[in-house]
């Protein structure tokens, strides 16, 4: 088994509620932890998801040290098409 892991930042705009920990996170600037495996057989090479992590760094939410917060992705992107959906527009140009 090749694994490899991809990291790469996601902002939210918001406050933002986690279900599975139970727990509210600051706007900010966050990690995306996702550990991949590659797949090759004879007819194709691709990729699968093993895991996505949420990389919460020390002092975030009153914690000492950095913690990484197994989640879903689609619970992931509702999130943060919900921090997305919210965004206060900006005042029309005159």
């Amino acid at each position: 088994m090749n694994t490899h892991t991809n990291e790469r930042p996601i902002t939210f705009r918001h406050p933002f509620h986690l279900d599975a920990v139970d727990e509210d996170f600051p706007a900010g600037k966050y990690m995306i932890q996702t550990l991949i495996e590659s797949v090759t057989n004879p007819a194709f090479r691709g990729y699968k998801a093993l895991s996505t992590k949420l990389v919460v760094e020390p002092g975030i939410g009153g914690h000492s040290e950095r913690r990484m917060i197994d989640i879903d992705p689609l619970v992931l992107q509702s999130v943060f098409a919900k921090d997305n959906r919210s965004r206060t527009p900006s005042a029309p140009r005159t």
